[in-house]
């Protein structure tokens, strides 16, 4: 009887064959766990790949989003600009005045000729006069911190015959007062600014006075 080949050259015996093989055997395990590993790797790694490529397109629609927005921005700024321009152009001007060039005046140069103008006119200055009628005459509660102001007031600038007056000397006229004080004030207490004098007036009776 003819021996059989040996599969595993070096083994020697049936015992060294079996100890080879069971080596081989443990060696492809190794390797198969090694190969499930990598798999393993390579899958989560497309995973973030994946989730990368998410993001990046997400930051490039973002990006492309603020460039729209800037552009629109940019129009609506140069729109303002022009709208800016033409405004200080409008307000800068006054042909009607022939004692300086067309683009010389500005509008509140304007103004201050026609307010020195207007107090020069004698017929335009205000005067004083009594109330239209006996119910105009009534006492109006103040707070104790504003009659302490006024007291101060009157203290020191020791008025003649009325408490104020403009920086001029002369009677404050109420489209100026409206204007220059009333608004402001009502500007800075946060005021809804239609409001008018009279309704303020008239919520002030209706608060009953302050104390």
């Amino acid at each position: 009887m003819s021996e059989l080949p040996n599969p595993l050259p070096g083994a020697t015996s049936m015992e060294e064959f079996a100890r080879q093989l069971a080596a081989l055997r443990q060696e492809l395990a190794e390797t198969r766990r090694e190969v499930i590993e990598v798999r393993a790797v390579s899958t989560r790694l497309r995973a973030l790949l994946a989730e990368r490529e998410a993001e990046l397109a997400a930051a490039r629609a973002g990006i492309a989003r603020q460039a729209e927005t800037i552009q629109t921005q940019a129009a609506q700024i140069a729109e303002l600009t022009a709208t800016v321009v033409a405004l200080k152009e409008r307000l800068g001007i006054d042909s009607n005045n022939s004692g300086t060039p067309p683009s010389g005046e500005k509008v509140w140069d304007r103004e201050k000729r026609a307010e020195d103008k207007k107090d020069a006119s004698p017929s335009s200055r205000p005067t004083l006069a009594p109330p239209k009628t006996k119910a105009s005459v009534r006492d109006v509660p103040i707070p104790a911190v504003l009659a302490r102001a006024l007291a101060e007031y009157i203290d020191r600038h020791k008025p003649e015959d009325v408490l104020f007056r403009t920086a001029r000397g002369n009677l404050i006229r109420r489209d100026h007062f409206n204007a220059d004080v009333l608004k402001p004030a009502i500007f800075s207490a946060g005021v809804p600014v239609d409001m008018t004098r009279t309704a303020l007036d008239h919520a002030f009776a209706a608060a009953g006075g302050l104390t």
